[in-house]
């Protein structure tokens, strides 16, 4: 082989190796942003958590307030304005079961928001996952 040849098959080399430096660098900087998505991922996950503890509470509570209120009527309507009393509870557990159906609802946004969070963090961690996976068979082939 000529020395010619020789500087030929180093640079080539040279060039193949920048290349896959270059691939290496692409791959870190997609599991840099693969990464900042699970964590952005992971976060909202935890927000949603703590609503739906809130709205979990929330109802709880509105359900106690519905049962104290039931009891007392049932105390306060044996007495002679009873036609008041119960038109007064009746508003009372409508305004009750109102609030409880739109915490409900909103309970069942924060559900759905939810299901949605764990499918993005599982796609980004799978994602991760591929291009570390990717990255050492670069790192290996380059070795090589």
């Amino acid at each position: 082989m000529s020395w010619f040849q020789l500087i030929l098959k180093k640079k080539n080399k040279c060039e193949e190796l920048e290349k896959i430096q270059s691939e290496i660098d692409d791959a870190r900087k997609e599991i840099d942003e693969a990464n900042t998505a699970m964590q952005k991922a992971k976060t909202e996950l935890d927000s949603l958590k703590s609503q739906q503890e809130l709205k979990k509470k929330e109802i709880v509570i509105t359900k106690n307030e519905l049962e104290f209120i039931e009891k007392e009527l049932s105390i306060v309507g044996k007495k002679d304005d009873s036609k008041k009393i119960v038109e007064a509870a009746g508003a009372v557990a409508a305004a009750l079961n109102s609030k409880y159906a739109s915490a409900k609802k909103e309970l069942e946004i924060v559900k759905t928001a939810l299901d949605r969070t764990r499918v993005e963090y599982e796609a980004a961690k799978n994602e991760i996952n591929l291009l570390k996976t990717k990255s050492k068979s670069q790192d290996v082939a380059s070795q090589s």
